[in-house]
C-alpha cells in the first residue's frame, strides 16, 4: 500500500513538473517592443538600443511575473526617455511604452571645455553637448547664466548653486503664464548687485524682465513680471526692460524705455 501511494505521489510530482515546464515554456518572454513617442532623429536610434537592452534583460522571463523594475533600472542609462506604461502581452511579449523628454535649457559646464549641460524642463540633466542647441528643432534652448553648479553623482541633477532653484522655480511659472518657455525667452541671467540678487529674463522680441530678490514671493513676481510683458505694444516689447521690486506696500512693476542697470 506505502508503495502505491509513492507511486502515485510520485507519478503527480511528475504531471505537476511537466505542466510547469509547459506553462514555462508557453509564458517564456520571446520578445519586447518598444513603442516610443520621439521627435528627434538621435532618439529613433536611442529607442533601437533601449530595444535590445530590454530584450536582453527579460530574455527567458515569465511573463507571468515580469514587472517594470528591470525596465526602470535600464532606463536609467536612457536620460531622454521616461516611461509611461509597461505591459504584457500575453503569452510571450512584453510592451514598454516610452516618450522622448523634451530639451528646453542649456548651461556652461562649469570646466572650459566649452560643452553644456542640456536640460528639461524640471532642470534634470538630459546630456551634456557641445552645442547649446536644441536637438528637436534647431532653435536656441533658453541659455541659463551666472550660475555656478556641477553636476551630482547621479548624472542627472545639478549641484552648487543655492540660486538655481529658485529660477528653475521662476522659469517653470513664467512657462505656465505663457504656455511654454523657449518661444518667448531667450536666456535667464542671475546678476548678484550687494546685497540684492537680481534675475534678468531676455525676451525674444529684445525687451528685458528684471527681478529683485527673486528667492522671495517667487511666484508672485513671474505673474507680475509677465503680466506687465503681456500688456506692452508690439513697440514696446523690442526695447527697454520691464522691473520687478519689492517696495513698502507690496510689488513695484514698472516699464522703462532704457535698460536700467
Amino acid at each position: 500500500m506505502r508503495k502505491k501511494i509513492w507511486t502515485i505521489v510520485l507519478t503527480v510530482l511528475i504531471f505537476l513538473s511537466g505542466a510547469l515546464l509547459g506553462v514555462s515554456a508557453t509564458f517564456r518572454v520571446s520578445a519586447v517592443t518598444v513603442d516610443a513617442s520621439v521627435v528627434s532623429d538621435e532618439a529613433h536610434a536611442e529607442a533601437k538600443a533601449l530595444e535590445l537592452r530590454l530584450r536582453e534583460a527579460y530574455d527567458k522571463d515569465s511573463t507571468l511575473f515580469v514587472d517594470s523594475k528591470k525596465a526602470e533600472k535600464i532606463l536609467e542609462e536612457f536620460p531622454y526617455f521616461y516611461m509611461t506604461s509597461f505591459k504584457r502581452s500575453y503569452p510571450r511579449r512584453i510592451v514598454v511604452k516610452v516618450t522622448e523628454d523634451a530639451e528646453v535649457y542649456a548651461l556652461s559646464c562649469l570646466d572650459e571645455s566649452e560643452e553644456y549641460y542640456i536640460l528639461n524642463a524640471q532642470g534634470e540633466v538630459l546630456g551634456i553637448r557641445n552645442t547649446p542647441e536644441n536637438r528637436f528643432d534647431g532653435e536656441a534652448n533658453v541659455f541659463l547664466k551666472g550660475l555656478t553648479v556641477e553636476l551630482s553623482s547621479d548624472n542627472r541633477t545639478l549641484q552648487g548653486d543655492g540660486l538655481f532653484a529658485p529660477m528653475l522655480a521662476m522659469n517653470t511659472e513664467v512657462a505656465r503664464l505663457l504656455g511654454g518657455v523657449r518661444s518667448n525667452v531667450v536666456s535667464a541671467e542671475v546678476y548678484i548687485r550687494n546685497p540684492e540678487t537680481i534675475f534678468c529674463f531676455t525676451m525674444r522680441e529684445g525687451v528685458k524682465i528684471y527681478v529683485g530678490s527673486p528667492e522671495t514671493a517667487t511666484a508672485e513676481k513671474a505673474n507680475a513680471a509677465i503680466e506687465k510683458y503681456l500688456s506692452l505694444s508690439d513697440h514696446e516689447k523690442l526695447t527697454g526692460a520691464i522691473v520687478v521690486l519689492d517696495g513698502v506696500d507690496g510689488l513695484v512693476v514698472t516699464y522703462q524705455s532704457k535698460v536700467p542697470f
